[in-house]
C-alpha cells in the first residue's frame, strides 16, 4: 500500500514496449535513407547543371567568334568608311574641276568619281555576302555540329544582333565638312570620334543614293584585339532569329551582326536520370573585336 502526503502526486513510470521502439527505429532509418537519396539526387542534378552551363558558355562563345572570323567584319567596316571618304573626295574634285581653269580635265575627274562610286557598291555587295555566309555558318553549327551531339546539347533558338554598346571600330578622320555633317546626324561619338554602329552613313548631295552601313564592333584596346566575351542576355539587341525551335529559318539581316543569343536544351543527357525533365539555358555573347589596322 502506497501512502502519500496531502498535495503530493504519484508518478508512475511505464516501461516502453519493445514493438514501439522497433517502429521508431525503422522510421528514423527510413528518413535517413530518404535524406541520403535526396542529397545524392540533388548532387547529380547540380553536377548536370554545372556541366551543361559550361557547355552553353563554350558553344555560345564559339558561335560569337564566327561573326568576326579573321577580322572580316572589322575589315569590311574599314573598307566602308574608306570608300565613303573616297567618293566624297572624288565628288569634291569633280565639282572643283568644273569650276576651275582645268575644266578640260573633267573627263578624268568624272572617271575617278565613277570608279569610286563603283568601289563603294562593290564593298556593299561584299558586306551583304559576308552576312549571308555568317548566318549560314551559324545555322550549320546549330544543326550539324557533331560536338553538340556528343555533349547532348540542342540549340533550340539562335538570334543574331548586337550588344547594347553599339560603337564601331572605325573613326571619322574625313574632311572637316564631312565630319560636321556626321556630327549633325549623330553618327559619331564626339569624345572618341568613333562611328556608332548600326548606322547607314549616307553622303550628302548627289551621292546620297549609295549605302555605307557601319556595324558595331569593338575597337582594339591598348594595342590588343578584344576577345569574344559573354554578355547578359538583356544587353543583347536582336536583329533577326535564324534558328527557331531547332530548325533554320529564312532571315534577312540589314547589318553585320556582332553578337549572338542562343537557347539550349539538354533532353538526352538529363532524361537518363530524371525522365522527362529537360534543362534549358539562355546565353549571349559578343564577338571578338577588330584587329589593329597596319
Amino acid at each position: 500500500m502506497i501512502k502519500r502526503r496531502r498535495g503530493e502526486k504519484i508518478i508512475r513510470l511505464t516501461a516502453a514496449k519493445p514493438g514501439s521502439m522497433l517502429l521508431l527505429t525503422c522510421a528514423i532509418g527510413v528518413l535517413l535513407v530518404l535524406g541520403i537519396i535526396a542529397v545524392i539526387s540533388f548532387g547529380k542534378f547540380f553536377v548536370h547543371h554545372i556541366h551543361d552551363q559550361s557547355v552553353v558558355d563554350s558553344i555560345t562563345l564559339k558561335a560569337a567568334t564566327i561573326l568576326n572570323a579573321d577580322d572580316h567584319s572589322g575589315k569590311i567596316n574599314n573598307l566602308v568608311v574608306q570608300s565613303r571618304e573616297l567618293v566624297f573626295d572624288s565628288r569634291c574634285t569633280y565639282n572643283a574641276t568644273l569650276n576651275s581653269d582645268y575644266w578640260y580635265l573633267e573627263p578624268l575627274a568624272h572617271r575617278l568619281l565613277d570608279q569610286s562610286r563603283w568601289g563603294a557598291q562593290f564593298v556593299d555587295t561584299g558586306r551583304k555576302r559576308l552576312i549571308e555566309e555568317e548566318i549560314k555558318s551559324l545555322q550549320n553549327l546549330a544543326v550539324a555540329d557533331q560536338s553538340l551531339k556528343n555533349l547532348g546539347a540542342v540549340i533550340i533558338d539562335l538570334e543574331v544582333g548586337s550588344p547594347a554598346d553599339r560603337r564601331s571600330n572605325v573613326y571619322d578622320d574625313e574632311a572637316d565638312e564631312l565630319q560636321s555633317f556626321d556630327q549633325q546626324k549623330k553618327w559619331v561619338e564626339p569624345e572618341t570620334r568613333r562611328f556608332n554602329g548600326n548606322v547607314n552613313a549616307n553622303l550628302p548631295y548627289e551621292d546620297h543614293d549609295l549605302t555605307f552601313k557601319i556595324s558595331p564592333l569593338q575597337a582594339p584596346s591598348k594595342g590588343k584585339m578584344i576577345q569574344a566575351s559573354l554578355i547578359p542576355p538583356n544587353e543583347f539587341e536582336k536583329s533577326v532569329k535564324i534558328i527557331d525551335k531547332g530548325k533554320p529559318v529564312a532571315a534577312l539581316c540589314d547589318q553585320l551582326p556582332s553578337a549572338v543569343k542562343l537557347g539550349f536544351a539538354f533532353p538526352d543527357q538529363v532524361s537518363k536520370d530524371y525522365g522527362s525533365v529537360e534543362f534549358k539555358f539562355l546565353q549571349a555573347a559578343s564577338t571578338n573585336g577588330a584587329q589593329i589596322v597596319p
